[in-house]
């Protein structure tokens, strides 16, 4: 557990960027920890500390930051490590698993989007087509990519398919199409 004392001390020692890499982002830039070797020594201790005494094969770290503590957990518990990279970036046989970005969707994300607004007006519109349309698994759709699109507001399944919300059109720079209500054309008399 972590100590009240300590917490204050590793904040303190993680400088605060405001408004980058774009504005409203309080980006976190551990460089100074990274730097303050009895902060980097406290902060890499208790990561390892809750698995202290278990038997660990790998530790996984995403990109950049996770690299760094990442390689350092993996060394103080004896274990190997694998890195989590994007897309493209490893030239070996690698498995690919989607996760989200820190500043935004992914390549997959925007392409799901990109389907369901363009050639489909939005939807709704089932799962099996969009998978077929973006040439993934439904399953991955479902599992991976969905509950990510619902959860950050850029998706709604409806009961008769999945739609673009006024978010996505949003994030993609698009225009909701205006669709006409069941009673737009009846004057009254």
């Amino acid at each position: 557990m972590i100590s009240m004392e300590f917490e204050h001390d590793l904040k303190a020692s993680v400088r605060t960027i405001p408004d980058y890499p774009k504005p409203g982002i309080m980006f976190r830039d551990i460089t100074t920890l990274l730097g303050n070797a009895r902060a980097f020594r406290r902060a890499v201790d208790e990561l390892v500390q809750p698995w202290a005494g278990s038997k660990i094969d790998k530790v996984a770290g995403i990109e950049a930051r996770g690299f760094i503590l990442g390689g350092a957990v993996a060394h103080q518990v004896s274990a190997g490590f694998v890195p989590i990279r994007k897309k493209g970036k490893l030239p070996h046989t690698t498995v690919r698993i989607a996760y989200s970005l820190e500043y935004g969707l992914d390549e997959m994300d925007n392409r799901i989007l990109s389907v369901i607004i363009e050639k489909f007006k939005g939807g709704p519109v089932g799962i099996t087509t969009i998978a077929t349309a973006v040439g993934e698994e439904t399953g991955t759709l479902e599992e991976v990519y969905e509950p990510f699109l619902i959860q950050e507001g850029f998706l709604m399944r409806t009961p008769r398919g999945r739609e673009a919300t006024h978010k996505a059109y949003k994030h993609l720079g698009k225009l909701p199409a205006v669709s006409k209500g069941l009673f737009d054309d009846l004057t009254s008399t």
